[in-house]
């Protein structure tokens, strides 16, 4: 014979004698060999799903059984072509999901008559779904309720950590394994242009107002709300998405609550009402103030106003174009500042340098604070 025969028959035979090995196991372990309809038996009592390979064993052994089924006489004969075949179905084995259950396929789940599985229809007409399917949406409706298991986290990160070289050869299949997003959880990060909402219980749970709440802002730096209304009683609640617990509430006679803001430093309130009058809660010391009126506008009524963002001014809304500026330290009047027409809002620049007011002759004034100027004019 050739070389190239003699390479063949090494081959074959090199095949042949893992196969023995691992069918002697079958062979023993199954009492009855007509389980595996697709084999034959040799006269060595092998099975073989050829009749090639049944030959082949014959011509070489001489139709003698062969030994040699254990691993250490087995080594000296693999070859690289066939112990790749073992390691891809290996593999294929260890990547197997291992909630896979045949019967998935078989049970049918009706989405529309269960109120509870509703919501896990993806459209109107979707009315019965197989159990796989009905598996995998309950899994990701878990996880868009709660967060990745910490063991399942672990046992990610300890399969990425063993071999470097194939976690990128095997991470898309290991993604397309999993039901959970494809993307960050929106908590963290959203689309473009994409609002994130969630229903969270009322700020005012705790204590619902007994009339219309004319005022909502939330402290500078603390997870502190505050509201104020007609009722005239001003309430802050600590806000936490669960109990929301009154933390301080105040009633004022005489005193429907119309406008009420934070300080920049959070340390206090002040509250303004149709009243020449206003007050100012101090939240450190837990005491309420009246600041009785404001020079050269006794009898007028402040209703409105607004607090510089450096914590130095604050600016009410007067009447006939007045704007008057009070120190929010002293709170006493500074100046005024004289525009046209009514003022009918009011707002400082960022960086508190400049205040912008707008009134009925559709007008929008810049006016420098240091000067007390206006140095711009334009129509809205």
């Amino acid at each position: 014979n050739s070389n190239a025969e003699r390479v063949t028959l090494c081959n074959h035979v090199g095949k042949m004698l893992r196969r023995k090995g691992r069918l002697n196991v079958i062979a023993g372990a199954c009492e009855d060999t007509t389980d595996l309809p697709r084999y034959k038996r040799s006269k060595t009592g092998i099975l073989y799903d050829n009749e090639e390979d049944k030959n082949l064993e014959e011509l070489v052994f001489g139709g003698q059984p062969f030994s040699g089924t254990n691993e250490k006489d087995l080594e000296s004969y693999e070859l690289s072509d066939s112990d790749s075949d073992e390691k891809d179905e290996k593999a294929e084995q260890r990547k197997e999901a291992v909630w896979c259950d045949e019967d998935d396929d078989v049970i049918r789940v009706d989405l529309v008559n269960n109120k509870g599985l509703r919501k896990l229809r993806k459209t109107q007409e979707e009315t019965i779904v197989s159990g796989r399917i009905y598996t995998e949406r309950l899994r990701t409706q878990f996880l868009k309720l709660s967060q990745q298991p910490q063991w399942s986290l672990d046992l990610l990160q300890n399969s990425k950590s063993k071999d470097d070289s194939s976690e990128d050869e095997e991470g898309g299949e290991e993604l397309l394994q999993q039901t959970s997003r494809l993307l960050a959880s929106s908590v963290q990060r959203l689309p473009k242009g994409v609002i994130d909402i969630k229903n969270m219980k009322d700020a005012n749970h705790s204590k619902r107002a007994q009339a219309v709440i004319q005022a909502v802002e939330f402290h500078p730096s603390a997870s502190v709300v505050l509201t104020a209304g007609l009722h005239k009683t001003l309430s802050l609640f600590q806000i936490d998405g669960e109990n929301n617990s009154l933390l301080q509430s105040i009633f004022l006679q005489r005193f429907p609550i119309l406008t009420a803001h934070f300080t920049p430093s959070g340390e206090e309130v002040i509250m303004a009402a149709e009243k020449h009058w206003f007050y100012v809660f101090d939240l450190l010391a837990g005491k309420v103030t009246m600041i009785n009126e404001i020079k050269g506008h006794s009898k007028e009524i402040f209703s409105k106003f607004q607090v510089s963002p450096d914590n130095q001014l604050i600016a009410f809304q007067g009447r006939d174009g007045y704007i008057p500026l009070l120190s929010n330290k002293t709170k006493q009047w500074i100046a005024d500042l004289k525009m046209n027409g009514s003022v009918t809002d009011v707002a400082f620049t960022p960086n508190s340098r400049h205040l912008l007011s707008t009134g009925s002759d559709g007008q929008v004034y810049v006016w420098d604070l240091n000067t007390r100027d206006c140095i711009h004019r334009f129509i809205d």
